[in-house]
């Protein structure tokens, strides 16, 4: 089973994978300089389009940590009472789930793991980390392998650059990084251990955005891509 891979701004992605969707940070409404929120057509789509949108009711809602330029707790709430969604994975969960939804909120060791068969083929391995910087150590961040027997994709969300601890994703086709992840120490040995065959960065600032910190982000994943062989990273966009 192959993927489909849409942006959903920031460092949010749908999942589409054999009929199964999984969006991963993906609803926002609330700004949070320099990252865009879900953008408002496509916030329309998951809030109150119509029943056939691939943006509505999606079996999976997956949180790799709570800060506000991945979660957005009023959209989230918004979404969860107008559609039906099957279970949410996160480190943890600041609500009772609404509707049909079940929350699977779980705090995971750094590098330890937890598979779950979602649909016939696909498995989510959830995988824990520290998230990245001393003024979060506290705060638990999953990293996310969705994986079929065609394609292995990782999310490494914002977690800290300790590659053995991404070490369970084993071989990855797809590895997906922040700016500062790209442009750690980290990322020769994350090429090397897990072999993908494309980087994306992604949790970029819109490109339009031309203030200090955009550039800064800018500038940086620039920086880390020069430190990788030549066509190894791309800036993600939908795929």
């Amino acid at each position: 089973m192959n993927f489909t891979l849409t942006s959903a701004a920031n460092a949010g992605v749908l999942i589409e994978c054999g009929g199964t969707r999984l969006l991963l940070d993906g609803i926002r409404r609330a700004p949070f300089a320099p990252f865009l929120p879900t953008p408002p057509q496509i916030l329309e789509q998951m809030l109150s389009g119509p029943e056939t949108s691939r943006w509505r009711s999606v079996d999976f809602l997956l949180f790799s940590h709570l800060h506000p330029d991945h979660f957005d707790e009023e959209a989230v709430r918004d979404y969860l009472a107008g559609n039906r969604v099957r279970e949410i994975f996160a480190p943890e969960w600041p609500f009772a789930a609404q509707g049909t939804a079940r929350a699977n909120a779980f705090a995971l060791a750094n590098g330890g793991w937890r598979d779950f068969e979602i649909a016939p083929g696909i498995i989510l391995r959830a995988i824990g980390t520290a998230h990245a910087g001393e003024q979060f150590a506290s705060v638990r961040n999953h990293a996310y392998l969705v994986a079929t027997d065609q394609a292995r994709i990782l999310f490494v969300g914002d977690g800290d650059y300790v590659p053995e601890w991404y070490l369970p994703a084993g071989h990855v086709d797809a590895l997906f990084v922040n700016p500062l992840f790209l442009n750690s120490r980290a990322m020769p040995e994350m090429v090397r251990q897990h072999a993908p065959k494309t980087v994306y960065v992604y949790h970029l600032p819109a490109a339009e955005n031309d203030d200090l910190q955009a550039r800064f982000y800018r500038r940086v994943a620039a920086r880390g891509a020069k430190k990788l062989p030549e066509g190894l990273v791309k800036p993600f966009e939908s795929l």
